[in-house]
């Protein structure tokens, strides 16, 4: 599957809080998500350990993220 960089997906929390999301993926994104592709967005946390990119995750229904790692 290919990668897609979102212009319009929002996070909010960070690190380990047990209330960060996403918010404002297109429908295509959230598809993409569901069908097991990635969506990436850019992350502008200034934390030694955040990565530049985010991929965004579906856990129990609601869309969260994780620092992504090139493979």
């Amino acid at each position: 599957m290919r990668i897609m960089v979102s212009e319009s997906g929002e996070i909010h929390g960070m690190g380990s809080q047990p209330y960060r999301w996403v918010s404002k993926l297109t429908k295509s994104e959230r598809d993409h998500v569901r069908a097991g592709g990635i969506v990436l967005i850019r992350d502008t946390n200034t934390h030694y350990m955040a990565t530049d990119f985010k991929r965004v995750t579906l856990y129990n229904g609601k869309f969260s993220y994780r620092n992504y790692y090139p493979e």
